[in-house]
């Protein structure tokens, strides 16, 4: 029986799911999209019975804190990505987000698994600030202290 509950105790789920962002519309189909938008911005002030509210730069605003952490993930990205065109890896047919470049090259032998693993870790503190999740002090100078030595460790790759 201690050998029953054990197994039962060890069993673990995983869950990995496949996020595919499509890739944005060309040029030529913009003006479509603005009007698509204003219709639907439109068709669901209606539907709440309230008016456009007048926009504020607030609308836009973010602090220092989280323009450092989107430069951070943007400047993992942009490396990851130079480096899988550099090495001719198969990441373009779909869009492909950092963790999964960061993973390709690390099973590619283009970054060791401490880099692959190091860099998810703080693409993750990065993301949160992102997506506006809540960021603690510590967790932001982590970024601001090691975010600008990784990019160019990335970029220091050939």
């Amino acid at each position: 029986m201690r050998a029953e509950l054990r197994s039962a105790v060890d069993v673990r789920t995983t869950f990995s799911p496949q996020i595919t962002i499509p890739a944005p519309p060309p040029d030529s189909q913009l003006p479509d999209l603005e009007e698509r938008v204003k219709m639907a911005v439109g068709e669901a002030l209606s539907a709440h019975g309230v008016r456009l509210p007048s926009p504020t730069p607030a609308d836009l605003a973010v602090s220092d804190d989280v323009a450092f952490l989107f430069a951070t993930r943007h400047g993992l990205e942009r490396e990851l990505r130079r480096l899988a065109r550099e090495r001719q890896l198969d990441v373009s047919i779909r869009r492909v987000g950092g963790l999964q470049l960061s993973r390709a090259l690390a099973q590619a032998g283009v970054i060791e698994p401490a880099l692959d693993h190091v860099i998810r870790e703080l693409y993750a503190v990065s993301s949160a600030g992102v997506h506006a999740e809540e960021v603690s002090a510590p967790q932001v100078a982590l970024v601001r202290d090691v975010g600008p030595q990784l990019i160019a460790t990335l970029r220091a790759l050939r």
